[in-house]
């Protein structure tokens, strides 16, 4: 999946009521949900009279055919080359020594020599998500996980890897995180330089259709289903359906999923009252029953 910023050049769009966003917001789940698994909205950016959208997509086309079915005007469409932030400044340029008069541009040059050769480098590459599960020690603490993010944040551009989220059970020591990166190899070799905790199971995933905020006002859970490798993301859409039209009855929310198509690994994001509500959702809605559901809660 290719990573894209969409331009929407909509007069008076600033202006817009939260009820008026809410809508618009339903209209492109709609579209989303009728494309799935090649498109998916991450989140949009509002100014006076334009939008800025980011979404991940299979190519440029299924932007547009999503533009064509939403009504929403796909104005400019921006291919992303690659993502750099404060961290890419220590984990990319090393600091060099106090210049002398004359030696400025020289230094520059070399500062900026690995920062360009690894955007340069990104954009060849197309980004790949996937989930990685570490198994720790069981009582793990969120903040001992929190620490180890951050030193992955700190070296992460130098391997063109973003890791965006994770997620952590204390009870059991399972750790959840979703990356983007060229491959494998470079999710792990992030975390080895990091801090050496590499991960037990690296997924390369396909994200949901319809994802949905957090609320805040109930426990995470992460279910685990293995199902025959091979499994098509069209098929787990049509599963994640039928588990939206009967959550509400168990007090549960799904939230997103993410599909590993070639071993048949399908990881669910829920917030519910107690686990039992998750299994008992999709007991109802297709029978497919989760290996694990574990609690988890999401990492800063």
């Amino acid at each position: 999946m290719k990573k894209y910023v969409i331009e929407r050049e909509i007069p008076g769009i600033g202006a817009s009521t939260p009820a008026q966003l809410c809508g618009a917001a339903e209209t492109s789940c709609e579209a989303l949900a009728r494309l799935a698994p090649d498109v998916q909205w991450v989140h949009s950016y509002v100014v006076r009279d334009r939008t800025f959208c980011i979404y991940l997509a299979r190519d440029e086309a299924m932007i547009r055919q999503h533009a064509e079915l939403s009504g929403f005007p796909a104005t400019r469409i921006h291919e992303v080359c690659s993502v750099f932030d404060p961290s890419s400044a220590t984990s990319l340029v090393a600091r060099p020594a106090p210049a002398r008069k004359g030696g400025v541009t020289k230094l520059l040059g070399l500062a900026l020599a690995p920062l360009l050769a690894a955007l340069f480098a990104s954009c060849r590459t197309n980004e790949r998500l996937m989930l990685d599960v570490h198994h720790v020690e069981k009582g793990t603490k969120l903040e001992d996980v929190a620490q180890a993010h951050r030193k992955d944040l700190a070296v992460q551009g130098a391997h063109g890897v973003e890791y965006q989220r994770y997620w952590v059970d204390e009870s059991s020591g399972t750790i959840f995180c979703l990356v983007e990166a060229p491959s494998e190899e470079a999710a792990t070799e992030v975390h080895r330089e990091a801090h050496g905790l590499v991960a037990d199971e690296v997924l390369e995933v396909v994200p949901g259709i319809l994802p949905a905020p957090a609320s805040g006002r109930a426990p995470l859970y992460m279910d685990t289903h293995r199902v025959a490798p091979g499994v098509r993301p069209e098929d787990v859409a049509d599963a994640h359906r039928k588990d939206l039209a009967v959550q509400g009855a168990h007090g549960v929310r799904f939230l997103n999923y993410w599909v590993d198509e070639r071993g048949g690994t399908i990881h669910c994001l829920a917030e519910a009252p107690n686990a039992e509500a998750v299994v008992e959702t999709h007991r109802e809605a297709h029978g497919l029953l989760p290996e694990t559901v574990l609690p988890v809660v999401e990492g800063n």
